[in-house]
């Protein structure tokens, strides 16, 4: 395997690749406001994925009162249309991009 070329190119210059914990401080001192915003957007995903997962089909069998066979069921049909829809999502997320949104529209849809 091939050498990158940063790392041939220090290697040319006589420097070395700095600690791992030189780069994390690096990496937190300097990217801290992406790193967050990396975090409040992957907290509400695992949130609906526990909700999914683990509440849901207690509260569809416990509350609304089907078998646990179906509140089981009911999850999985949910799991899967999403593994099917997230690519095609993907897909025109790179073909079109991001677009702008009022910021009405998402306080919208997160209280309803």
């Amino acid at each position: 395997m091939e050498d990158t070329p940063i790392f041939r190119e220090l290697e040319r210059l006589g420097q070395k690749e700095t600690s791992a914990k030189a780069q994390f401080t690096d990496l937190l001192r300097h990217y801290w406001k992406p790193l967050l915003l990396l975090g409040g957007l992957v907290l509400p995903l695992n949130v609906v994925n526990y909700t999914l997962l683990s509440y849901a089909p207690t509260y569809l069998s416990k509350e609304i009162g089907l078998s646990v066979d179906t509140a089981l069921f009911a999850p999985l049909v949910a799991m899967l249309a999403m593994t099917l829809v997230v690519p095609f999502t993907g897909a025109l997320s790179d073909r079109y991009g991001r677009k702008p949104r009022g910021g009405s529209r998402s306080s919208a849809c997160s209280s309803s």
